[in-house]
């Protein structure tokens, strides 16, 4: 994996160091074509996406682009929750962010034009996780 431009490190919640209970939501998006793919990776690194993540309450741990394996392009991130119930909460703010629906309304930016499909997992860490 090489991390996006502007996400270049992971970043580590109070909850990572704490020990927190949490969970981890590991999500990868594919895409067509290298292009296609690099305009997802855009999207997120500097058309905002990132920010409405934030805005909205998904917290980020790191973005990458996807350099090996099946289903190549692709790109994979990981955010963390407290909880299940945190995580839909957040999930529907997202999705009803007036700047995220401008966003994936943009022509050459809808899902359809750039992703395949998406991978999506729950995840919850072990107890000497670092993250």
């Amino acid at each position: 994996m090489r991390a996006f431009p502007h996400f270049p490190r992971l970043e580590l919640t109070d909850a990572s160091s704490s020990n927190t209970p949490r969970i981890f939501e590991l999500r990868t998006y594919f895409s067509h074509s290298e292009a296609a793919g690099m305009t997802k990776i855009g999207m997120f690194d500097t058309g905002g996406e990132i920010e409405i993540f934030r805005r909205t309450g998904l917290t980020p741990v790191f973005f990458a682009q996807d350099l090996t394996g099946a289903g190549l392009p692709s790109l994979t991130y990981l955010l963390t929750f407290p909880d299940l119930a945190t995580r839909e909460r957040n999930w529907r703010t997202f999705g009803s962010d007036p700047a995220w629906r401008r966003l994936i309304s943009t022509p050459g930016l809808t899902d359809r034009e750039i992703t395949t499909g998406i991978d999506n997992q729950i995840l919850s860490p072990a107890s000497f996780s670092q993250i």
